[in-house]
């Protein structure tokens, strides 16, 4: 039987993907890659309570697996940037 890898290698690429991600002080912030007008969900692990939020909404705040939901911006572009920024 062939050897099948899931994505495939050279293949294109679909979804959602972090780009970049930093921490300075207590702002963390990502830089993701999406569908245009898709919403997707990212989920940041951390027992700090979350301040303030740019550029997502915290749809389950509770325990250490806080739920971020994102809507990447129209475009006609197959995929585009969304920046988040998150202050614990």
């Amino acid at each position: 039987a062939p050897v099948l890898s899931n994505p495939q290698v050279n293949g294109k690429p679909y979804g959602t993907r972090i780009i970049s991600e930093k921490i300075e002080g207590n702002i963390y912030s990502v830089k993701l890659e999406g569908i245009p007008e898709k919403t997707e969900k990212l989920t940041l692990f951390t027992n700090k309570n979350i301040k303030k939020i740019t550029g997502g909404i915290l749809i389950s705040p509770s325990g250490e697996a806080k739920i971020i939901e994102v809507k990447f911006p129209k475009s006609d572009k197959n995929y585009v940037i969304a920046d988040i920024e998150i202050e614990l």
